[in-house]
């Protein structure tokens, strides 16, 4: 085998709809086709899983080892679940209970399980502090993912009505904000081939909303315990609003690493691909070693104001509305400076992809350079910047506070 020195290596912005990102987009989706997202949240116990479906002649070769691994295991599952189980977050204690719920039913089969009793009990035992035998979790786990892969089959059966009609409507929502037909066709075209997945609600809670978007593989991902007859509209709202993601502009950066083989002196080249922004959120890919992000609590304020204004012009019914500290600081900087901001200036910056400069006078980001100059003369020089670090010391919630507070004085 030759072996490879680390050779040039260079980074550089690309547009999102380049051919380069969309073939390697387009990839990374087929890749994903197939699986099975149940267990994220317990991604570093997959070995238990593996390990219980190995060959026996094998799995007793390792049983020492093995039951050791094992236990060690399950006894990170009960200190995991006694945490979520316990959570004062509503939200974490149901997506555990429906975690365990989903677990046994998959485990033991409708016909055999009495999941309120069964599940209560589980429940109790775990919030107790006693441990399940390493055995019961492994079947819990792999219930999971089965009822998981079932809800999977529901979902992107009746997804394509719901983008088919978000796609149809967008033309005619986004005139009100007076966006481009350009970008409206890019936009409208970013839809196509956008998929949906289901994941455990202790994976999907990384995101307010229920769910959440991966720009990276142009899928969307909900939360299983919105997949029944009593929550078919807030799924439908999940993915509305992971839709308005899926549509945001964006930035993409490429890294191309050249590197060169000792023994037979050949050349190679290697390029990968990351976000670098989506919407309003600046996040620098793996590759740079930065990792300021900035602007999530304003990209999701912008996203979740949009989807609650597409359903009230399509006239839907609103069962939930989320990010409501990140939409009063949005509403304190339409109206609080010293001149009101429309709303379509923030929609405008959110919709904006990033495009190489023909010339050195043209704009690149010239949307989202308005917001900021805009911001800058309704406040102070830098206010958004200042607001992001501001957030990201102490909080949204203590924010809002500091101006609410600061507007009462004036």
């Amino acid at each position: 085998m030759s072996e490879s020195f680390p050779g040039d290596r260079s980074i550089k912005k690309i547009s999102p709809v380049g051919p380069e990102f969309k073939a390697e987009q387009k990839r990374r989706a087929k890749e994903m086709k197939n699986r099975v997202y149940g267990s994220q949240i317990l991604v570093h116990h997959r070995g238990t899983i593996l390990a219980e479906k190995m060959p026996a002649e094998l799995r007793e070769m390792i049983k020492g080892n093995y039951e050791k691994y094992l236990n060690r295991e399950a006894a990170k599952l009960d200190t995991g679940f006694k945490h979520f189980l316990s959570s004062q977050n509503s939200r974490i204690r149901s997506a555990a209970v429906g975690f365990i719920h989903r677990g046994l039913w998959g485990a033991l089969g409708p016909e055999n399980v009495r999941p309120a009793l069964q599940v209560v009990s589980v429940v109790d035992r775990i919030k107790s502090g006693k441990s399940l035998a390493p055995p019961i979790w492994v079947r819990i786990v792999q219930g999971n993912e089965l009822v998981i892969s079932q809800l999977q089959k529901t979902v992107q059966k009746e997804f394509p009505a719901v983008r088919t009609a978000f796609r149809e409507s967008l033309p005619e929502f986004l005139a009100d904000y007076h966006i481009s037909e350009p970008v409206v066709r890019t936009v409208t075209k970013r839809l196509t081939g956008t998929q949906v997945r289901v994941v455990d609600g202790l994976s999907a809670r990384v995101e307010a909303i229920g769910g959440f978007y991966s720009p990276g593989t142009h899928t969307i991902f909900v939360a299983a315990h919105y997949v029944n007859e009593n929550t078919k509209q807030q799924l439908t709202e999940i993915e509305e609003h992971e839709l308005f993601h899926a549509i945001s502009g964006r930035l993409v950066y490429e890294e191309a690493t050249t590197e060169r083989s000792e023994l037979d002196d050949i050349q190679s080249t290697f390029t990968s691909h990351d976000d670098g922004r989506i919407g309003l959120h600046f996040m620098p890919p793996y590759f740079l070693d930065n990792n300021t992000q900035r602007f999530r609590w304003l990209n999701e304020a912008v996203t979740e104001r949009l989807r609650i204004e597409y359903a009230k012009k399509r006239n839907s019914p609103l069962t939930y509305n989320t990010y409501l500290n990140e939409q009063k600081i949005l509403e304190f900087l339409c109206k609080k400076g010293k001149r009101e901001i429309p709303f379509e200036i923030f929609v405008r910056a959110y919709l904006e992809d990033y495009k190489p400069a023909v010339r050195k006078a043209d704009s690149i980001i010239r949307e989202w350079r308005h917001l900021r100059s805009t911001l800058n003369e309704s406040f102070t020089p830098q206010f958004l910047v200042s607001l992001d670090n501001r957030i990201k010391q102490i909080g949204v919630e203590k924010v809002l506070m500091e101006l609410e507070g600061r507007a009462s004085e004036r």
